[in-house]
């Protein structure tokens, strides 16, 4: 089960997103 590394990247990606712009996630 490998669902809690994608979980990591996915949050660090989201918030890279978040600190670009804050508006869609």
């Amino acid at each position: 089960m490998k669902h809690n590394e994608t979980d990591k990247k996915k949050r660090i990606v989201r918030k890279k997103l978040c600190k670009r712009r804050s508006i869609k996630f």
